[in-house]
C-alpha cells in the first residue's frame, strides 16, 4: 500500500509545541496539533514555534487533540500563512482555543512585541474548526476517542486502506475530578504516543490531594494565604473542585483566564464528570478582575491564578505581594517545563518578578496533580492498541528513551524522533 511518511514539525524528544504531520501513500496531508512551548534564547524568554510547514495549501485537513497552549497556540499563524483545510476539534477545544489565541495577542501587545498574527487570521482558523467525531476526507478516515486529559481531549486515529496511525495526544488513564480516565483506545499499525511520564510513576492520586489539603489548612491556621499557580484549563477547575471540599474560614478567590475557562466548561457539561459539583465549587468563589485586584491583595485567603508555570498572569502580582512573607505558601499545581519560571524556581529558590531576581520568603511546594499517563499506563496503552511501530513524542529524551525501551520490550518497532526529524513507515 506504501510508506506512511511522518514529520516532527514539534514535540520531538521535547515537552511542548506540538506539531506532527502525516502524509499517507496516497499523497494526503495530516496535520496534528500545532502549538507553541516558552523558550529562552541567548537570554531571552520567547514562546518557540513549530518548524515551518510548506505547502500548507495542500494539507487535506487538521485535527486538534485538546485546547492546551502546547497544542493550539499556533493555530492562528498557519491561517495567516495560507492553512484553507477544515480543522476538526470538539466544540470546547475550539473555545478554549478562541480565549488563547486572543489572550497570546494581549500579552504580545503588553511586552510591545510584534505578534505573528492578528485579529482576523484568528477569526480565519476558527472559522475553519468544525466538530465532527468522525468522518473523511478524500481518502483518510478519521475518528475522535475520549482522551481523559482535559474536558474535550481526544485521541486520534487516521485511517487509509490498511494502513492506520493513532495519535494520543495527551491522554491519562486515570480519572480526575474533572474528567473521566481514558477507557478506550482502538487497534492501530502505528501509535504515537504522549511520553510526558513515560520515564517514572505518578505518586498515589488521594495521598496528593490530602497533602494539598494538609498545606491549605496549616498554612490558614498560621495567618498565612495560599497563593495556588494553576493552568486555566483543567487545572484551575479541579483545585476548585478540592477547597470546595474543605469548608474553609477564609475566601477562595480566583483570578485570570481560569475565570473564563470555567465558564466554558459549563457551558459544555457533557464533557465533565460532575458538572453540578463544578457549578456549586464556582459559587462559593470570589471572581476577581485586574480593577478589583488590589482590595483583595491586601487580605488573607486562598488565590487560585495563572498562569500555571509563572510566565505571567496575575499569579506574579500575589507573589510581588505576598511571596516575601514567610508565613504564605506558594503551590505549585503543574508541570513545570524547562525554560519557565517555575521551574527555575524549583531549582534555585529565585524568581524573576518585576525584572528583579528575588528569593522568595513563602514556603513552596510542587504537586504532581498530572493529567499525563504515568509509565505503567503506556504500558497498558501499548498493549491495548497492539501497534506494529511506537513513536514516543512530547516528552524529555530520557523519557521518550524510556517509551521506546518499554515498546521493544512488547515486541514493536519503536522511534524517538527529534523536532525536524521524518520517518518513512
Amino acid at each position: 500500500m506504501g510508506n506512511i511518511g511522518i514529520t516532527m514539525h514539534g514535540a520531538g524528544s521535547e515537552v511542548g509545541r506540538s506539531c506532527i504531520e502525516a502524509v499517507f501513500p496516497d499523497g494526503s496531508r495530516i496535520l496534528l496539533d500545532y502549538g507553541l512551548k516558552p523558550a529562552n534564547i541567548g537570554g531571552t524568554k520567547i514562546m518557540a514555534w513549530p518548524e515551518k510547514i510548506t505547502r500548507l495549501e495542500k494539507i487535506s485537513f487538521a485535527a486538534i487533540s485538546h485546547g492546551h497552549l502546547d497544542h493550539v497556540g499556533g493555530l492562528a499563524e498557519l491561517a495567516k500563512d495560507g492553512l484553507n483545510c477544515p480543522v476538526f476539534c470538539t466544540p470546547i477545544t475550539k473555545e478554549a482555543a478562541e480565549l488563547l489565541l486572543y489572550d497570546s495577542l494581549k500579552i504580545a501587545a503588553k511586552k510591545k512585541q510584534e505578534p505573528r498574527y492578528n485579529e482576523s487570521d484568528i477569526e480565519r482558523v476558527l472559522s475553519l474548526m468544525r466538530y465532527k467525531e468522525k468522518g473523511r476526507r478524500g481518502n483518510v478516515h478519521y475518528q475522535f476517542f475520549p482522551a481523559g486529559h482535559i474536558p474535550g481531549s481526544v485521541s486520534i486515529i487516521l485511517k487509509q486502506g490498511r494502513r492506520s496511525l493513532l495519535y494520543t495526544g495527551d491522554f491519562n488513564s486515570m480519572d480526575t475530578r474533572l474528567v473521566k480516565k481514558c477507557e478506550r483506545l482502538p487497534h492501530a499499525e502505528i501509535l504515537i504516543i504522549d511520553a510526558t511520564y513515560g520515564d517514572r510513576s505518578h505518586p498515589d492520586r488521594t495521598a496528593v490531594e490530602e497533602r494539598f489539603k494538609s498545606l491549605v489548612a496549616e498554612t490558614i491556621a498560621g495567618g498565612g494565604s495560599v497563593m495556588i499557580a494553576a493552568f486555566a484549563l483543567a487545572r484551575t477547575q479541579e483545585i476548585l473542585l478540592l477547597l470546595a471540599e474543605m469548608g474553609l474560614s477564609c475566601p477562595v478567590h480566583l483570578d485570570g483566564m481560569g475565570n473564563n475557562v470555567t465558564d466554558v466548561f459549563l457551558a459544555h457539561s457533557e464533557y465533565l464528570r460532575d458538572p453540578e459539583a463544578l457549578r456549586q465549587a464556582l459559587y462559593s468563589v470570589r471572581r476577581i478582575s485586574q480593577w478589583d485586584r488590589q482590595i483583595h491583595l491586601i487580605s488573607q485567603g486562598v488565590f487560585v491564578a495563572t498562569s500555571g508555570m509563572l510566565e505571567g498572569g496575575p499569579i506574579m502580582e500575589y507573589i510581588r505581594v505576598k511571596g516575601p512573607d514567610p508565613k504564605n505558601l506558594l503551590i505549585l499545581a503543574g508541570y513545570q517545563a524547562e525554560d519557565t519560571r517555575g521551574r527555575d524556581l524549583l531549582k534555585t529558590g529565585n524568581i524573576s518578578v518585576g525584572g528583579e531576581r528575588v528569593r522568595l520568603g513563602c514556603h513552596v511546594e510542587k504537586l504532581s496533580f498530572s493529567a499525563h499517563s504515568d509509565a505503567a499506563a503506556i504500558r497498558q496503552a501499548i498493549q491495548m492498541v497492539k501497534p506494529r511501530i511506537v513513536i514516543a513524542q512530547h516528552g524529555s529524551p530520557q523519557a521518550c528513551q524510556a517509551v521506546v525501551c518499554l515498546a521493544r520490550e512488547l515486541g514493536c518497532e519503536a522511534y524517538a524522533p527529534m523536532t525536524g526529524d521524518s520517518l518513512s513507515l
